[in-house]
């Protein structure tokens, strides 16, 4: 679930070697919704602990607007049950139902990867990230969680490619058997 950022000596020092990580407080977070003076005029949002500066995005992610909710939060749980509200956003990685984990992961890949939103920091939380930048017990858990949901996830889409294969047999065939009884009466 990493993609490079996350180092086996992320710290907040200054080292030549390791690039400090930055750690984000749930405060600092907060007062990131586009509404502050200087970087808190920014828009930050949080998936799986990862914060990104969405501002390029204010569109969609300023206060009032559809993902407004999700600015100045880790809103993680959010991203998949559809309610926005702070205490569905404080809910536990453990809460989200494993067939909801490949959609939350496909979240987190459209900000990590996407091309104006930047990666900030960690979210310093116990669900996230500790102080130094490395994930946390429950974070861990989430992860071995998130290889089990995707492997599950690549099962049932594997069953249903073979059910729709299975189903375009079966109607090539009928339409040929058809396509015989007409020309037979034909006949």
């Amino acid at each position: 679930m990493t993609d490079g950022r996350e180092s086996d000596n992320a710290s907040t020092s200054t080292s030549t070697s390791t690039p400090a990580i930055r750690m984000i407080t749930k405060e600092e977070l907060a007062k990131h919704i586009g509404t502050g003076e200087g970087e808190e005029s920014a828009i930050w949002l949080s998936v799986l602990g990862e914060v990104y500066d969405v501002t390029t995005g204010a569109g969609y992610y300023a206060q009032g607007s559809s993902y407004g909710a999700f600015s100045g939060t880790d809103c993680s749980v959010c991203f998949v049950s559809g309610i926005f509200t702070k205490e569905e956003g404080d809910k536990e990685t453990s809460e989200i139902p494993s067939e909801q984990i490949p959609a939350l992961m496909d979240w987190r890949n459209f900000y990590a990867g996407h091309e104006t939103y930047k990666f900030v920091g960690y979210l310093l939380d116990d669900r996230f990230y500790n102080e130094h930048g490395k994930p946390t017990r429950k974070m861990l858990e989430f992860r071995e969680r998130v290889i089990v949901a995707m492997e599950e996830a690549a099962v049932r889409k594997a069953e249903r490619e073979k059910k729709r294969e299975e189903l375009k047999r079966k109607r090539a065939e009928e339409k040929k058997n058809k396509e015989n009884l007409a020309a037979a009466a034909k006949r």
